[in-house]
């Protein structure tokens, strides 16, 4: 399962973001996540991947696609 996959799977199972409103381009706003649901959404992230978010980075992220980017780089450091 691709780093995309995996968050598409927990934004539409964990905060029931429709799979239809989950893009690369698509910002939190757009899949109505306020920000008490974007740090869950990084707590679960970062249980998932086993390693824990910079939330000033996370914060910061325009969209989607900068968060996956963003686990990417992560998992290959690890």
């Amino acid at each position: 399962m691709t780093v995309y996959e995996r968050v598409e799977a927990m934004l539409t199972k964990a905060f029931g973001v429709e799979p239809e409103a989950i893009s690369r381009e698509a910002t939190f706003d757009e899949m109505d996540l306020d920000s008490l649901a974007q740090v869950e959404f990084s707590e679960v992230l970062s249980e998932a991947f086993g390693f824990d978010l910079d939330s000033e980075e996370f914060v910061k992220l325009e969209n989607l696609g900068e968060l996956i980017d963003m686990l990417e780089r992560q998992e290959a450091r690890a």
